[in-house]
């Protein structure tokens, strides 16, 4: 468990060996996505578009950790970091 006390970072950092708390908000990225479902009954047309948000993080070698229901199916997906 961490301890912490209300507005303190402290007890979060002291649990990423070698990582500041700043470079852990760094990599920290929203997932701004518009999504088109395949209609599986008539494949030449699609189902209506949708909006949605997800997060994720960035790692080593430029690559990015989000969940898969965040991009799947997916024609735009756009990319902000935390803070921009």
């Amino acid at each position: 468990a961490l301890s912490r006390s209300p507005g303190s970072h402290q007890g979060i950092s002291s649990h990423l060996p070698g990582m500041e708390l700043s470079d852990a908000f760094n990599s920290v990225i929203k997932v701004y996505t518009v999504a088109a479902s395949p209609n599986w009954f008539m494949p030449w047309q699609t189902k209506s578009q949708r909006e949605s948000t997800g997060s994720g993080f960035i790692i080593e070698g430029r690559r990015i950790i989000t969940n898969a229901h965040c991009v799947a199916d997916q024609n735009y997906v756009m990319i902000r970091k935390h803070g921009d």
